[in-house]
């Protein structure tokens, strides 16, 4: 199951359940993290104790915010997956990659994403690690120690599994070089990260105009649109989307 947790600051934070326990995917603010505690010690039959590992779709601050104020919760043995290229960045062999479109396409989502900032916690990011300006791609650190961060790798493959729950990770770079998606294919859903945004209820989804490489992003939805059928989006930013049991992907605008 994905449990969207309530608006909790620029981007979505979701919680997936299953048998094998719990996974939760882009803690992007302490405040996040606070109401990613809340909500699944809320939930009947959910507990911190099932928290088996933290994700991260990519390595921007409003994604990883919150991802060390989350663990000071969990059991010692919670885990965090990051790409092996944000891994990369953390041991200071790569530096964050750049993007382009801030007048385009950063500036109406983050006017946008506003509307999901509840309180001043959800715009403490706990560091300035994942922030794609010059001066500051050097910032990795993102506060948890290194034996508790694991890499996602799928030896060259562009899909493989993620060992939960039936989920597969989906690289699609174009965002930024590390993005991932995250796909359960039984039951049709499709975890985006920043490669779709939900952001204009009345327009529906939209492909990231902000992008490190707008040529990668439409070749990562080409891929997207040629392999997977979800009837479920869960984007980054805005709503979830479905259409009534339809393949969302067809619904995408500026794919």
């Amino acid at each position: 199951m994905v449990h969207c947790l309530p608006p909790c600051g620029f981007s979505r934070c979701y919680v997936l359940s299953d048998r094998e326990g719990l996974a939760v995917v882009d803690v992007g603010s302490v405040g996040a993290a606070e109401d990613a505690v809340r909500f699944i010690t809320g939930q009947p039959g959910l507990s911190m104790a099932q928290v088996r590992f933290v994700l991260a779709t990519h390595f921007h601050v409003d994604h990883i915010g919150g991802v060390a104020r989350f663990l000071e919760f969990c059991a010692p043995g919670t885990k965090v997956f990051l790409t092996t290229l944000a891994i990369q960045y953390l041991q200071g062999q790569r530096k964050l990659c750049s993007l382009k479109g801030w007048g385009t396409g950063f500036l109406s989502a983050a006017v946008a994403s506003m509307g999901y900032v509840r309180r001043l916690s959800h715009l403490n990011f706990g560091s300035l690690a994942g922030i794609p300006l010059p001066i500051l791609r050097d910032h990795c650190d993102i506060g948890v120690d290194a034996d508790r961060i694991f890499p996602l790798d799928g030896a060259g493959r562009k899909r493989y599994p993620l060992g939960f729950g039936g989920w597969d990770v989906v690289e699609t770079p174009g965002h930024t070089e590390d993005s991932i998606c995250l796909y359960q294919e039984a039951e049709g859903r499709l975890l985006t990260g920043d490669t779709i945004l939900n952001l204009d209820a009345a327009r529906g989804p939209e492909l990231n105009r902000f992008c490190w490489n707008k040529q990668e992003i439409h070749r990562s939805f080409d891929r997207l649109k040629a392999e997977l059928s979800p009837r479920v989006l869960y984007p980054g930013h805005g709503e979830a989307y479905s259409n009534n049991g339809e393949n969302v992907l067809s619904c995408v605008r500026g794919g």
